[in-house]
Order: structure tokens, then C-alpha cells, then sequence
């Protein structure tokens, strides 16, 4: 109080001409202010000692009244109302501090009962009634089984809509909660109703909050703990709400923490469960893997992972959940060059050159198996039935290993999709190249491969045509008896035999077991038969280790099958 109300002598209790008590909830400031008010008396500070309890001055505290409260038939100035929260419960309000005349801020030393010691009356305003956010904030039930705001006890929902308002006013600098406790009520009430509509509205909304707040210092192209986003924020959850509060609003940084993990600058956590998920260990085990290769894939699926380092100097590797799906798929859809030949008809160096040319996808040291049965699915489309006069003679996979350098497999994939060279398929679904034809002549002439020199047989050709089996047909080859010659047809050097040589091998040479057989001699006795009958033997086992005996013959010198017991008769 001033120094002129100091030195003015206490009012005599017995000299009161209205002497009544303070009421049941009714604050010490207020029943003062009521009982000068009632006596006619200009300031409270006249007042003396009243029936043994203490009215004097009060000091210069702030000062909050309820209008509603005011303008009833017997106003009351509450107990309740010099403590937080500036609320009315009952008539569902906010509190006022500041003089509607001169606009300052109230104190007990500066109020008349109804009135500022200005003149200006204090109901000459309408009040700030709640939003209806906080209506719904105080008066909504608690639930206890519950997952949202509303399992919250009324006073954690005040404490939680308080620290909202604080960040989104103040954000995480400039200790917002200890501003925020000094502030006037219009502040306070501008706070609390930004909290409660945080509070109340969708989950993005304290997304967008804790978006908004989020330190911005330092690197923000690499993986940020906790603390580092929102320094401060964790001991003030600790420190300023209850068990309840807390949870619910850790389950809501537990969302952004676990959905910042899909952008280029994640935020985790130094220790918790969703961390370790995260991180490149944990990763490896789910996928069966090293961890150390798990950033070497998630590279090569176009992903470049983010991560941290320690101060001890480790990196630690943050993999969002998406990614990790993907690493997964990849690795169930991932085969080995060896496994992918063996299931598509396709030799690794050809899935090398399609890789490179774009028809199939390289996952790693292998190749995507969907990418290859996708090609081998498109290439079946264009099945169709074959004309007589091209046969479907070759699978797709034979064609390329006869007829098709490597370096030139692309073209044919490309020739099959395109329609230029026809294809069959042996099923609707076929599951590799294997099971898709195509004709000969016409895959040579798309890829303009030579054809096969005209009067040349290759080695089982002619067996075919001397009734032989290869691996003879080979050693008369080799013997000399039958001439060969190199050929390039196509990709593939070859050794042919010419159709006229066959010929002239079939004059001058014959099998000793047909021979043998023409003159009624068993194979048993053929080889004494034939050195009796004077014939020459070429090869055979005794002679060089061949499976077949044959002779040089004469036509005009044959044995024959003869009448009499001599079966060496010439013709002569």
C-alpha cells in the first residue's frame, strides 16, 4: 500500500455501522474489499482488526474476478480464483484481470469492490466464455479403458493443453512453460485454447506441432536422437505432467519419431524399442543377413540409407519400415545367376547382357526372378501357331546356344517380342525358355546367321546316313577312313562331312558283320572268314581298338554265300 494509506489510522471495529463475517469460500482480499464496500469506506486499508480476524491490507498481488460470479444478487469474490487456473467452473468462463477503463492489469491495492480506483465499474464488460474445445476438454468424462484424450483425469488434460499452447506459442526455446506461468490471463486463455484444439483434433495436428517445433541446428541430412530435435523436451514432459499425460503425449512423439523414419532426416531414439528396429542388426536378423550388407542392398534398390555416428565414432544406420518391406521382397524375389539359369533356361552371361539392355532387373550379385519370368510372360504373348513350312524345330534356349553369339541375345529378345521371329509355347503359362519354340530358318534370317553349306552332313547326320552309330562314325573319322572339313556356321565352328564322300566311303568300305551276314556266317567265325576269303581288314578291335570291323572291298571281288560246303566262292 501507498504511504498516505499508511499513515491514515485503522477504522475503530466497534465504529462500523454494518459488521458482518466472511463467508464460506470467500477470499481474505475479497471479503475485505466487500466489508469497505458495505460501510462506505474508500479503501480497504482503513479497516482495522473486525470480530478478532485480520482485514488488512493485502499487498499488491494480482487480482481476478468472475463477471458472472459479480453481477449475481450477493456477489462473492472467491478463494479458488487468485490460483491457477483463471476459471470459473461454474459458469464455465475465464477470470478477468485488467481494468476495462484504464486497461491495466489489477491488483488488490488498485480495486474497489465493483470497481477500479479509476471509476471505471468492472462489469462494464461481457467476459470471455470457454471455446468449445475446452468445454469438451473439462466436462467430457473420463474413460479409463480408453486410447485418446479422454482417458486423461481432467487436471493432466488442463497440464497436457497448457504445454501444448506453450510450444505452439513459444516453441522449445525461451523456457515456454516458465512464460507461460507469468503470463496475464488473456495469455493464459490464448494458450489453453490452442492447446485444447491441439489436443482435440486429428493426430496430424500435433504432427504438424512437433514438425514446427523441431530444432533446425546442425546437419539435417543425417539421423537425429531425440534429444537433438527437440532439445529440452523429454525433461520437461518429466517434470511438468503426470503418468497419464506423459504417456499420451510420448505415444504421439513415438508416431512422428516412427514416421520421420520414411524422410531424408530421421529423428530415433538413443535406446528403445522402435530404435533398435530400426537400426542395421536388427534389420539383418529379420531378413537373415549380415547386418554390414544391409546398406549395400537397400543401395542398390535406389534407397540410400541415413544414419548417425556415435561419439565414440561407430555409424549407426537407420532403415525406415518401408524400406525394410522392400529389402525383404527383394530378398524373397533375389536368385543367383546359377538358379536363375537353371529355372529360366538362360546362361548367366545372357542375363548379363539383358541386365545391361534393360529387359530383366540385377538385384545384387543375382537377378530378379520376377523381372525374368515378366520376360519370359511377354515373349509368350506373342505366341502363335507355326506355319508347315517353319516348323517349331528349337526351344528359345537352344536357338541361343546354336545359333545366337552372346552378345547378340538381345536381339533376338527383341526379334521374339516384336513378332519378327515366330514363337510357339507348349502351355498357356510356360514357365521358362525352355518352353517356347522357334523355327530354325526363320531365327537365322532375322539374325543373319549363314545356313549350313549345301552337300555337307554334320558328324550324326552322317551316321544317319551310314547306318552308324556317332561314336564310329567319329573314329572313322579320325582314322582317316571317312574325310571331314571345318566349317564357322554361325556362332559355332564345326567339323562336316560332305554327302559325296559319304558316298565313296559306302563303295570302298563295308562293315564286316553285314558282309558276313549276306555270305551265312556267324559273327563268331567273321573274322577267320573274312583273312580265308583274302579281304583286308581296316579297323575293328583286334585292329586299332574300334567297336565295328570294316574291310576295303572290291565290287567285282565279293564272297558270297555259296551252294557247297566252301563258303569263300568268289564271283570270278
Amino acid at each position: 500500500m501507498t504511504q498516505a494509506a499508511a499513515d491514515d489510522p485503522p477504522v475503530d471495529p466497534r465504529r462500523l455501522l454494518v459488521r458482518t463475517s466472511r463467508t464460506a469460500n470467500e477470499s481474505q482480499p475479497g471479503f475485505a474489499l466487500r466489508l469497505a464496500f458495505e460501510n462506505g469506506l474508500a479503501r480497504p486499508s482503513w479497516l482495522g482488526a473486525a470480530a478478532g480476524e485480520s482485514v488488512a491490507s493485502p499487498g499488491l498481488g494480482r487480482a481476478r474476478w468472475c463477471l458472472a460470479c459479480l453481477r449475481q444478487p450477493a456477489p462473492l469474490r472467491r478463494a479458488e480464483w487468485g490460483r491457477r487456473p483463471a476459471i470459473c467452473v461454474e459458469h464455465r468462463c475465464w477470470l478477468e484481470d485488467t481494468c476495462p477503463g484504464c486497461r491495466k492489469q489489477a491488483s488488490w491495492l488498485t480495486l474497489r469492490f465493483l470497481s477500479c480506483r479509476c471509476g471505471a465499474s468492472l462489469l462494464s464488460t461481457s467476459g470471455n466464455v470457454w471455446s468449445d474445445d475446452i468445454s469438451a476438454l473439462l466436462t467430457a468424462d473420463v474413460e479409463p479403458s480408453g486410447q485418446g484424450w479422454p482417458y486423461l483425469p481432467i487436471k493432466s488434460r488442463w497440464r497436457v493443453a497448457e504445454l501444448l499452447g506453450a510450444l505452439d506459442r513459444h516453441g522449445l526455446f525461451g523456457k515456454p512453460l516458465k512464460r507461460a506461468s507469468a503470463a496475464s490471463v488473456e495469455v493464459e486463455r490464448q494458450l489453453i485454447t490452442a492447446g485444447a484444439a491441439l489436443m482435440l483434433g486429428a493426430p496430424s495436428t500435433i504432427t504438424d506441432l512437433l514438425e514446427r517445433v523441431q530444432s533446425r541446428i546442425g546437419p539435417t541430412s543425417r539421423a537425429r536422437l531425440v534429444g537433438e530435435a527437440f532439445p529440452g523436451l523429454l525433461p520437461m514432459l518429466r517434470k511438468r505432467l503426470d503418468r497419464h499425460g506423459r504417456e499420451w503425449l510420448m505415444s504421439h512423439l513415438t508416431s512422428f519419431v516412427q514416421a520421420s523414419l520414411e524422410v531424408d532426416a530421421p529423428v530415433v531414439w538413443r535406446s528403445r524399442a522402435t530404435a533398435s528396429a530400426s537400426g542395421a542388426k536388427a534389420v539383418g536378423v529379420s531378413l537373415g543377413m549380415r547386418p554390414e550388407r544391409v546398406g549395400s542392398l537397400a543401395v542398390t534398390l535406389g534407397v540410400s540409407p541415413v544414419g548417425r555416428v556415435t561419439p565414440s565414432g561407430r555409424r549407426m544406420i537407420v532403415v525406415a519400415p518401408s524400406t525394410v518391406e522392400r529389402l525383404r521382397a527383394s530378398r524373397a524375389d533375389a536368385l543367383s545367376m546359377t538358379a536363375a539359369a537353371d529355372r529360366f533356361g538362360l546362361s548367366p552371361p545372357r542375363m548379363e547382357v539383358l541386365a545391361q539392355a534393360g529387359h530383366i532387373a540385377r538385384l545384387g550379385a543375382g537377378v530378379s526372378a520376377a523381372s525374368v519370368a515378366a520376360l519370359v510372360a511377354r515373349v509368350a504373348d506373342r505366341a502363335e501357331p507355326f506355319g508347315e513350312a517353319d516348323a517349331p524345330t528349337l526351344t528359345v534356349t537352344q536357338a541361343m546356344r546354336l545359333l545366337v553369339p552372346t552378345s547378340r541375345t538381345g536381339e533376338l529378345i527383341d526379334a521374339l517380342l516384336v513378332g519378327a521371329v515366330a514363337v510357339a509355347a507348349t502351355s498357356t503359362r510356360p514357365a521358362g525358355f525352355r518352353d517356347l519354340f522357334v523355327g530354325r530358318d526363320a531365327a537365322r534370317a532375322v539374325l543373319g546367321c549363314p545356313r549350313k553349306p549345301e552337300g555337307l552332313l554334320s558328324i550324326p547326320d552322317a551316321a544317319v546316313a551310314l547306318g552308324l552309330k556317332q561314336q564310329v562314325t567319329y573314329h572313322l573319322i579320325q582314322r582317316g577312313l571317312l574325310p571331314s572339313t571345318l566349317r564357322r556356321i554361325g556362332r559355332r565352328v564345326a567339323r562336316f562331312v560332305r554327302a559325296a564322300d559319304v558316298e565313296v566311303f559306302k563303295k570302298n568300305f563295308r562293315p564286316l558283320a553285314s558282309l558276313a551276314t549276306g555270305a551265312g556266317v556267324g559273327s563268331r567265325r567273321a573274322v577267320a572268314w573274312a583273312e580265308a576269303a583274302g579281304l583286308e581288314l581296316i579297323t575293328g578291335p583286334s585292329v586299332d581298338c574300334s567297336r565295328q570291323y570294316f574291310v576295303r572291298v572290291s565290287v567285282n571281288r565279293l564272297p558270297v554265300r555259296s551252294r557247297s560246303n566252301n563258303p569263300t566262292r568268289s564271283l570270278d
